[in-house]
Order: structure tokens, then C-alpha cells, then sequence
């Protein structure tokens, strides 16, 4: 066995978190799993994503990329026509991309592009 299991991802307000995830989930591979009181999970394959309510005292404490912990998370996709898939709906949304639009990563071997956006 190998890979990451799950990852618990704790959110201000789950229920706007709910709505924007439970949208942009099902685009990359996802299906809503179980769910209990203040935290929802969706999987894909062995991997498990759980959106968890922050305790009261912590909502405010504004999350910034750039702070030590969490940076971002990366989800791959099917392919380029998957990838415009999620472009076309973060413009639909009005969120906008970071770093200039879309970004080529990976190695000359292994070349492939990314979308970085913030939800």
C-alpha cells in the first residue's frame, strides 16, 4: 500500500465549503461519502477528503498559503480536456487563477499544467 488515506481539511464555515466543494468535487473524480455532525467526506478511489468544521474560537484566523502548514492541495485529472473542464468553472464562478492563468509543471520527461486557484 502506498499514497495519502485521507486528509482532514478544517474549514470556518462548512456549509459554504459544502457548496463549493460539493460542486468542484464531482469534476475531479469525487463522489460524497458520509458525513456527521460538523464534517463531510468525499473520496475517490483509497483517497478520503474531509471538510471539518473549525471549533468556535479558531473561524477567524484567516489561512494564508504562504504561512507554514498547508499550502495547497493538488488534484490530478483525466487529461488537458478535464483540466479546461474545471477552467471553464472556476470562470463561471468568478474565481480567479493565481499566478497569471495556467502554469507548466512537471519535467521535461514529464511535462504537464495546473490550475492554482484559491476556493
Amino acid at each position: 500500500m502506498s499514497g495519502l488515506h485521507h486528509l482532514d481539511y478544517n474549514v470556518p464555515d462548512l456549509e459554504e465549503a459544502r457548496r463549493f466543494y460539493e460542486s468542484l468535487l464531482p469534476r475531479l473524480g469525487f463522489t460524497r461519502g458520509e458525513s456527521g455532525e460538523g464534517w463531510i467526506s468525499y473520496h475517490r478511489d483509497e483517497f478520503s477528503l474531509c471538510l471539518v468544521q473549525c471549533e468556535e474560537g479558531w473561524q477567524d484566523e484567516p489561512f494564508h498559503r504562504k504561512r507554514p502548514g498547508l499550502n495547497h492541495l493538488a488534484f490530478p485529472v483525466a487529461g488537458p480536456e478535464a483540466l479546461d473542464t474545471v477552467e471553464a468553472w472556476l470562470a463561471e464562478q468568478e474565481i480567479p487563477l493565481l499566478y497569471g492563468g495556467r502554469a507548466s509543471t512537471g519535467r521535461d520527461d514529464s511535462p504537464h499544467e495546473a490550475l492554482y486557484f484559491e476556493d
